[in-house]
C-alpha cells in the first residue's frame, strides 16, 4: 500500500522503518496515496508568515485521505503552541510519551493522540560520573541558530553566559563544545583551552560517550537523558518559540504557563549565576536522581513499539 510522506531531518525514520516491514510504500506525493504521513499542518508557524495549510494537507482534504502526524519535536508543545487555533482534520496524532499527551492535552489539542515510544536513540538506565583522578568531562552544546545564523537575542545571550560559566571552572572541567554553524553565530568566541565539535542534524550521539555530562537544549538534550547520560538543560527557561528564517519575526508558544512546571527539567543552566553555582549543578547532576527518573519516565517513556504504531494507525484508516 503507498502513502505520502513528508520527512523532517531524520525524525521521520522509525515511522518509514515500522511501515515498510508491513509492504506499506513511501512518496513524497499524495497523487495515490492511502494516507498522508507529515510533522505538521501549518505552514508558516516556523517562518512567521502566517498559518497556512501545508498543500499535502489541501491536496489530502480533496482526496478525502487520512492524514497522520508524527513528532516534529521532542518537545510535545512545538509547534501546536504557536498556532491560534489547532487544525482538527488529523486522524491522529502519534507521540513520544505519556508527558506529550499530557501536554497536548493541557493545550487543548483537539485530535486523537497516540503514544508509540521514543524514536530517537535506544534507552539505557542512568550512568553516574565514575570519581576519577582527572578533570570532569563536560560536553556543552550550545543553542544552534538557523537559517543563515539567526539566533534570538536571549537564547544568544544564555549561550554566552554558560559558556563564561564554564570557563571560570577551566581548572576542575575539560570542555569540548559542540556547535553547529560558527561559533559566533552561537554567541561563543574561540579559547585555546577548549576543545571544539562541528556537529550535524544527523542524530549522531557518540560525542556524549566521552562527557560525564552533558549540557544543551531541545533534541540533544533529550537524547542524552534517553541514554542515560548526566544532563543539564539549557534553554528550558526560555519561553517556546518558532525558528524563524526569513524575517525574524517570533511567534511565542499561548500557553506555555500551563506546562511549564510540568516539562521542567530538574538540572537547569539557568538556576546558576556564578560558575561556582555551575559546579554544584554539575556535582549534583551526575548522581542518580529520583526527579530525573521521573522524568525520563514522562517524556521519554519507552521504546518504540513499530507494531503498535502500524496497527493503531491501520485501526484508524
Amino acid at each position: 500500500m503507498r502513502y505520502c510522506i513528508l520527512e523532517h531531518q531524520h525524525k521521520a525514520k522509525a515511522y518509514i522503518d515500522a511501515l515498510k516491514t508491513y509492504k506499506y510504500i513511501a512518496h513524497r506525493r499524495t497523487k495515490w496515496a492511502k494516507f498522508l504521513l507529515i510533522d505538521f499542518e501549518w505552514r508558516g508557524v516556523f517562518a512567521g508568515n502566517g498559518q497556512y495549510l501545508r498543500k499535502q494537507i489541501v491536496e489530502a482534504e480533496a482526496a478525502h485521505m487520512p492524514v497522520f502526524l508524527y513528532p516534529h519535536s521532542v518537545r510535545p508543545n512545538i509547534p501546536f503552541d504557536l498556532v491560534d487555533e489547532q487544525y482538527e482534520g488529523t486522524r491522529a496524532l502519534f507521540t513520544i510519551a505519556e508527558g506529550h499527551k499530557e501536554v497536548l492535552k493541557r493545550i487543548g489539542y483537539p485530535c486523537p493522540v497516540e503514544v508509540t515510544g521514543w524514536t530517537y536513540t535506544d534507552i539505557k538506565p542512568f550512568k553516574p560520573r565514575e570519581v576519577a583522578n582527572r578533570k570532569i568531562r563536560v560536553l556543552f552544546a550550545p543553542i544552534h541558530p538557523v537559517g543563515k545564523g539567526f539566533l534570538p537575542a536571549d537564547e544568544r545571550e544564555l549561550n554566552a553566559k554558560t559558556y563564561n560559566l564554564l570557563l571560570g571552572l577551566m581548572n576542575d572541567i575539560s570542555l569540548t563544545v559542540r556547535h553547529i554553524q560558527p561559533l559566533e553565530h552561537n554567541g561563543l568566541w574561540a579559547d585555546s583551552r577548549v576543545n571544539y565539535i562541528t556537529g550535524s542534524f544527523d542524530g549522531s550521539t557518540a560525542d556524549m560517550d566521552k562527557a560525564d555530562v552533558v549540557i544543551a537544549a531541545f533534541t540533544y538534550s533529550y537524547m542524552a537523558v534517553a541514554l542515560g547520560h548526566p544532563l543539564i538543560m539549557l534553554g528550558d527557561g526560555i519561553r517556546s518559540h518558532n525558528s524563524p528564517r526569513k524575517d525574524g519575526k517570533l511567534i511565542y508558544a499561548k500557553n506555555w504557563e500551563k506546562y511549564r512546571d510540568y516539562t521542567r527539567y530538574p538540572f537547569e543552566i539557568e538556576s546558576c549565576t556564578t560558575s561556582a553555582d555551575l559546579m554544584d549543578l554539575i556535582l549534583a547532576a551526575t548522581w542518580k536522581n529520583d526527579a530525573v527518573d521521573d522524568w525520563k519516565r514522562r517524556f521519554i517513556g519507552k521504546p518504540f513499539d513499530a507494531q503498535r504504531f502500524v496497527k493503531t494507525l491501520e485501526s484508524y484508516l
